[in-house]
């Protein structure tokens, strides 16, 4: 842990706590807004650039790299932010190298979906990377956030960290149910249906976006972090929520 002059190593701790919340408040958000900020855009800049392939509103997330020269910065800008922090995620123990390769992969496989474009000859790329990104982040969410830490703020409070594992464990879950939806769409060719393959694109974002938000404890969070107030806190402070976790 880095030390600053007159900082207790408690101290040091809740700065570097937050530090890492904020981080995954940020891929939450980015990965929540992706979806609506592509859509309401696209239609807003209709008037003024069109679309390239003459959609009101495109077939998928992917296709808004199409849309026009707008929202195509959006889809990449935004895919590039959420893999590069994802990158600097590295879990709660110093020397854990699964976070670390799940998150350096995880960079890698945002990027392929970022730069490899649906419709040319990386198109495989770009499903390989779409999938990849939703497997190692389904995996951190299962597998890794559910973990046990040294936190001794979630040691104290240990009814809340078994509802965030239980988000996690959904979020985790729903990502693979739309990855398999992905997979069985694409085959079928019901993909040509635009409406349903944006929807099921939506849905893993919004399970995505979900879990990075829980785990910065913006949501279901027991103590404010970087100036928000959880509303996790004020119901444990109305119902005692965790008070009483020993007595259970």
């Amino acid at each position: 842990m880095t030390e600053i002059p007159g900082h207790t190593p408690e101290q040091m701790a809740d700065i570097q706590g937050t530090s890492a919340r904020s981080i995954n408040f940020s891929i939450g958000a980015l990965a929540m807004l992706l979806g609506p900020m592509l859509i309401i855009i696209g239609c807003a800049s209709l008037p003024l650039l069109g679309s390239y392939r003459n959609w009101t509103v495109a077939p998928s997330i992917s296709e808004y790299y199409y849309f026009n020269s707008l929202t195509q910065g959006i889809f990449i800008g935004s895919l590039g932010a959420i893999g590069t922090l994802i990158s600097a995620y590295r879990g709660w123990h110093k020397n854990n190298r699964a976070d670390r390769a799940i998150a350096s992969l995880g960079l890698i496989a945002a990027w392929m979906v970022a730069l490899a474009p649906f419709y040319s000859a990386a198109k495989a790329l770009h499903y390989i990377g779409a999938a990849t990104l939703f497997l190692l982040m389904a995996i951190m969410l299962a597998f890794r956030f559910t973990d046990k830490t040294g936190d001794a703020e979630e040691n104290a409070h240990p009814r809340w960290k078994n509802l965030r594992n239980r988000i996690y464990r959904i979020c985790a879950s729903v990502m693979v149910v739309v990855m398999a939806a992905k997979a069985v769409v694409w085959l079928t060719g019901l993909d040509s249906i635009a409406d349903f393959t944006l929807l099921i694109e939506a849905t893993g974002l919004f399970a995505f976006s979900i879990g990075w938000l829980t785990k910065s404890r913006f949501l279901f969070g027991y103590k404010p972090a970087d100036g928000y107030l959880h509303w996790g806190e004020a119901r444990e402070a109305r119902f005692g929520v965790g008070e009483s976790s020993g007595s259970h």
